[in-house]
Order: structure tokens, then C-alpha cells, then sequence
């Protein structure tokens, strides 16, 4: 008797585990369709943050088409950025791009001691010192950041700005966002 109730029990245990890993997988399976491509995964959906996010919805079972926009790059001699702290008119840097950014971006700057590039989503600016004296750099280039877009300080504080320094130029810089040195959220390098 004891033995039939352990049979019994292993057979339960074994049919209880199929059916959970059976189960568990087909509520995470998801599509994910942007025109004509669809897409079925089961690794977890992992959340981006609000401003990552376009406007590709994604929902457990359910094949979800968003419209092919293309990018167009403006044509007036200005544009705007809206910002959480307000809209700020640039010149417009795809007129003076010296080199295509990738993902509809644009590199405006590229010399010897900096590179600069604007990308449309989500709307930032790349700033990357490439000289030595990373600390003199920095302050040329937010200068010519401010000049070339023709905006003020404050202006430039309401943008997404990343100012970083490659590893191959200072190692103990590396790897970090400064932004950009006048505004609130800009970082001194070390001493």
C-alpha cells in the first residue's frame, strides 16, 4: 500500500512539474511586430524607461503593427527639441554634418580634440573629448557646442548632453558621463 501511494505521489509530482514549465511558458511568450517582421520570444519583457520607449507596443499574445514613419531630417535653418524643461530652438545641425551618426543621427563636429553629434531619439547630444588634456578640451568644446547651436548656457542645460572621454584618451575618465560643466547635473573630472 505504502508503495502504490509513493508510485502515485512521483507520478503527480512529475505531471504537476510538466505542466507548470509547460504553462509558465506560453504566458511569457510574446510578439512583437514592426511592419512586416514578427517576432516570438520567451525571455521576460524587461521595461524601458518612459523616454526609450516608441510607440511599438508590446502585449502578451497579440500581434501589434506600428506604422513605418520615415525619419525627415528638417529642412529650416532651426528646429526645435521639446525638453521637460521646455522647448529649445538649435540651428539646424544636419545642415552642418560633416559625417552620417547612424539611427538618423548626425556628427556636426569631428576634429582632432572633440566630436559632437545630435541624434533624434531620444533627442540627444554626444559630446567626446579626444585629446589629452581632457580638462582644457571640455571647456573649448561646450563653447563651441553653445556656439554652433547658437543657444545660451541655460538653453544648454535643458538638452540631453553626454560628455564623455574614451578610455584610450584617460582611462581613469572613462566610462562616465560628465555632461556638461555650467549645468547642475555636470560632473567635475577628478583631480
Amino acid at each position: 500500500m505504502k508503495k502504490n501511494i509513493f508510485i502515485i505521489s512521483i507520478i503527480v509530482l512529475i505531471v504537476a512539474t510538466i505542466t507548470f514549465f509547460l504553462f509558465r511558458n506560453k504566458k511569457n511568450d510574446v510578439i512583437i511586430s514592426k511592419t512586416s517582421e514578427t517576432t516570438t520570444t520567451t525571455e521576460p519583457i524587461i521595461e524601458q524607461p518612459k523616454e526609450m520607449q516608441d510607440d511599438t507596443t508590446v502585449s502578451s499574445g497579440t500581434e501589434i503593427e506600428k506604422p513605418e514613419v520615415p525619419f525627415i531630417k528638417p529642412e529650416t535653418e532651426r528646429f526645435d527639441i521639446k525638453t521637460n524643461a521646455g522647448v529649445v530652438s538649435i540651428v539646424n545641425v544636419y545642415k552642418k554634418s560633416v559625417g552620417d551618426g547612424g539611427f538618423n543621427g548626425t556628427i556636426f563636429k569631428d576634429n582632432d580634440l572633440y566630436f559632437m553629434a545630435y541624434y533624434p531619439s531620444p533627442e540627444g547630444f554626444i559630446i567626446s573629448i579626444r585629446s589629452a588634456n581632457a580638462e582644457k578640451i571640455r571647456m573649448v568644446a561646450e563653447k563651441d557646442f553653445i556656439e554652433t547651436l547658437k543657444i545660451s548656457k541655460t538653453d544648454a542645460c535643458k538638452l540631453n548632453v553626454s560628455l564623455s572621454v574614451p578610455m584610450s584618451i584617460d582611462e581613469n575618465l572613462a566610462g562616465q558621463d560628465f555632461g556638461l560643466s555650467f549645468c547642475p547635473n555636470g560632473k567635475a573630472f577628478p583631480k
